[in-house]
């Protein structure tokens, strides 16, 4: 329970915060600790999947439960997320790393997280 407020505070502060800063992020298992450059070296996921070396599949899947449970945890506070597909994931994850290749994917993650939260707050 206390993990879930701190997630939710964390998010609730990304999505205050501007663009040049970057955010406070607590400890997280899995892909997340691998660069954007990782991300970019990778190959994109398609709808046929792709498999084998350098592949995005874990990155993508962890990007996605990242989102989840960042929309869930806000969606308790009445603060919305634009909604995306697997497709405009990947696009703008690739954007952000290709300018930011030493971040880590929680990074960019948590700055896709604050732009879906900006696009919620002008869509009526």
């Amino acid at each position: 329970m206390t993990r879930m407020i701190l997630a939710i505070a964390t998010v609730a502060v990304f999505l205050q915060q501007t663009s040049a800063q970057k955010p406070v992020i607590n400890r997280v298992y899995g892909p997340a600790d691998r660069s954007c450059g990782a991300w970019t070296s990778g190959t994109p996921v398609t709808s046929a999947g792709t498999g084998g070396e350098g592949n995005r599949d874990s990155y993508l899947l962890w990007v996605e439960g990242y989102l989840s449970g960042a929309a869930t945890a806000l969606s308790t506070y009445s603060i919305k997320v634009a909604d995306t597909d697997i497709e405009g994931i990947q696009t703008w994850m690739t954007n952000y790393c290709l300018q930011h290749p030493l971040d880590s994917i929680q990074v960019a993650s948590s700055f896709l997280v604050v732009e879906l939260g900006k696009r919620a707050q002008v869509i009526p």
